[in-house]
């Protein structure tokens, strides 16, 4: 007989509270004017998969479609996929039953953006794009 496995609420608040602290984030970044830098491009000069997602997501707020293409594209045009993945992973995480199919082919889903984020980290430092 198959266990049945039980919803842990403790890991199924993770997520609202990763949310919320992103919205406190985001709040302080807009009062101040302080955000935090790209640790990997200060300390090499190079551009990292994620440079530019937290000025994506400022243009993002602010309906701003086209200069948030021009922030990160890749993130922009991979961010529904993404959000599905967090979300099922997240899920998961929680207890929460998730088909094996669905599973496994989230599962490929992630690697594959992995090595596409890779080869777009590489790409983005050769071509200026």
């Amino acid at each position: 007989m198959p266990e049945s496995k039980t919803i842990n609420f403790r890991r199924l608040l993770l997520l609202p509270a990763v949310i919320a602290g992103g919205l406190l984030y985001y709040v302080f970044m807009s009062v101040t004017h302080i955000k935090i830098p790209c640790v990997f491009h200060e300390i090499t000069g190079l551009y990292c998969p994620g440079c530019g997602a937290t000025r994506m997501v400022d243009s993002l707020a602010h309906m701003d479609l086209h200069g948030a293409f021009g922030y990160n594209q890749l993130l922009l045009l991979t961010l529904p996929l993404v959000m599905y993945l967090v979300l099922c992973a997240w899920l998961q995480y929680a207890g929460l039953h998730v088909n094996s199919s669905v599973k496994k082919t989230n599962e490929y889903m992630a690697w594959g953006l992995v090595a596409v984020f890779v080869a777009f980290g590489i790409l983005r430092n050769i071509i200026q794009f």
